[in-house]
């Protein structure tokens, strides 16, 4: 996204007042340039529609558009009327260039694929179309934070508060596996707070960008996932499967539990090394009062190789629950040890094709962050 005045004298433009796209590129050579442009023109003419000026713009003849909630790479959300029930919703508008590249009609299509989720942690996707060739999503319009707010305020969270709030996520993510469907962008800012309760977005959002991309890092201009989560295979640009997501769940609760994400870096091309090689910090070095039960967990979890993890996310919930009850007794009790067997294993280094496929599979995913602004 655009910084400075420039997003000021976005912001301003009207709506009709829309930049042309780039001229093709010359030679067939510069395709991966012309995508790049592509993709940044694409993100600008959205800010140009769909922008604080867009309020009273009706999307499908049906939703009014209100105040802007949140921006980010895929997209702007803002609160919206619907004309025909009268209740208030969430309209998520969204840029990519896997749409103009696969076109709108299908990405909608994938997005319905999700709509038929049903799960108390999940939520859901109450419509979605296009209009004035812009794709949206209709969502509860949810009065709460994010949980990136919760923890930006509060920092580290206490033990068993964090401990319930990942087995609610995995809960809701073991329903959305056994459909079929892998979020692939598990983080902070994808669970919303409805009061002390976890909803897992953005879940038809991330199933639609996967299945128009095939979930790999090889896509012009785009990237699936957040650096800080991803698995070692989604920074391999591997096929994925429902452990790509627990890994990321591993991450964010390293951060419910430590107030920092696992694995930093001073470049983006750092941190996706870090996610391929480092070592998990110590999490009871971190932080003294959790228990080695829970660090262990967490290790498992975050294994850089998929088969070390929990076979599932229902395998994880249990798991969570066990060290739920270690935790509330003050002891830790064969349950959690049971339930977490298997961390002792020695984690092997991530196995590669060569270390020509893991440094194409960095610059790969490091041009598609700086491109989309992630």
């Amino acid at each position: 996204m655009d910084a400075g005045g420039r997003g000021s004298e976005r912001r301003r433009a009207s709506l009709g007042r829309v930049p042309r796209p780039p001229a093709p590129a010359r030679h067939a050579r510069g395709g991966r340039g012309a995508a790049a442009r592509r993709a940044r023109w694409a993100l600008r003419r959205l800010h140009l529609r769909v922008s604080g000026s867009a309020a009273g713009l009706r999307l499908g003849g049906r939703y009014e558009l209100e105040g802007e909630l949140a921006r980010g790479s895929m997209g702007v959300i803002h609160a919206a009327r619907d004309l025909t029930t009268g209740e208030r919703v969430a309209i998520k508008t969204l840029v990519s260039d896997l749409v103009e590249t696969a076109g709108a009609e299908r990405f909608t299509r994938e997005i319905r694929i999700v709509a038929a989720l049903r799960h108390p942690g999940i939520l859901p996707l109450l419509d979605s179309g296009t209009d004035r060739g812009m794709v949206y999503a209709v969502l509860p319009l949810v009065d709460g934070e994010s949980l990136r707010d919760r923890l930006a305020a509060r920092g580290a969270l206490p033990v068993r508060e964090a401990l319930r709030l990942a087995r609610e996520i995995a809960e809701a993510l073991a329903h959305a596996h056994a459909q079929g469907v892998i979020h692939r962008d598990i983080k902070p800012d994808n669970i919303l707070m409805a009061g002390d309760r976890p909803l897992v977005t953005d879940f038809g959002l991330a199933r639609a960008s996967a299945q128009l991309g095939g979930g790999r890092l090889t896509v012009p201009g785009m990237a699936l996932g957040t650096p800080a989560y991803m698995a070692p295979e989604q920074v391999q640009g591997a096929d994925l499967d429902a452990r790509a997501d627990l890994y990321s769940l591993g991450c964010l609760l390293h951060e419910m539990l430590s107030g920092q994400p696992p694995f930093k870096g001073a470049t983006l091309m750092e941190l996706l090394r870090a996610q391929l090689h480092d070592p998990l910090p110590d999490l009871v070095a971190l932080r003294a009062e959790v228990p080695p039960i829970v660090a262990a967990l967490v290790q498992r979890a975050t294994a850089k190789q998929p088969e070390e993890r929990f076979v599932s996310a229902a395998e994880m919930a249990r798991a969570l629950r066990a060290c739920e009850e270690s935790v509330a007794t003050g002891r830790e009790t064969t349950a959690a040890r049971r339930a977490v067997r298997g961390v002792a294993r020695a984690l092997r280094p991530p196995r590669h094709a060569g270390g020509w496929l893991v440094l194409g599979a960095l610059a790969a995913a490091v041009t598609a962050f700086v491109l989309l602004g992630r």
